[in-house]
């Protein structure tokens, strides 16, 4: 998780703020893009989170995985989105990059890019054939876990955000 910062435009709930803050031991890290006080700052800025592993599935979706991976291998569909999970057509162009045998975030990535696409938001959805949580430790060259990162930059090169 990164540091909560008072200068930041999108910050994180504000139990992330404390002190004593762990995401292990928390393990419920809502993110709550542009979230009172800096709400009045919306200003066309951006906020580009790539994680590698620096969330966790319980911080948009509630599901039998706060203290591990899901039970279901992340592909349980009776998985809801976090009411806390707050974001609107002002929230920055998301791109969700999942394998779809990760226990951790599969369905929630779904889930989460099905509302996003209901109420308009820009985003994407790529879900990788039978990869796991961290799938790039065992990328096969010239399939989507081993060139992701040319996936983001495409993303960030179409919404013109790398200038």
């Amino acid at each position: 998780m990164p540091d909560a910062r008072k200068d930041q435009i999108a910050a994180m709930r504000d139990v992330v703020s404390q002190k004593d803050f762990n995401a292990d031991k928390h393990r419920l890290p809502y993110l709550e893009w542009f979230d009172a006080p800096v709400k009045a700052l919306r200003n066309g800025s951006c906020m580009i989170l790539i994680s590698g592993g620096g969330y966790y599935n319980p911080a948009y979706v509630l599901s039998d995985g706060a203290n591990g991976e899901n039970a279901a291998g992340g592909n349980d569909d009776r998985d809801v989105i976090n009411p806390e999970f707050s974001f609107d057509l002002k929230t920055a162009p998301t791109l969700f990059l999942h394998g779809d045998a990760d226990g951790y975030a599969a369905m929630g990535a779904v889930k989460c890019w099905e509302k996003m696409r209901a109420i308009g938001m820009q985003g994407e959805l790529h879900t990788l054939a039978l990869r796991k949580h961290c799938f790039q430790y065992e990328a096969a060259a010239g399939t989507g876990s081993y060139t992701y990162l040319d996936r983001i930059w495409d993303f960030l090169t179409e919404k013109k955000i790398n200038h």
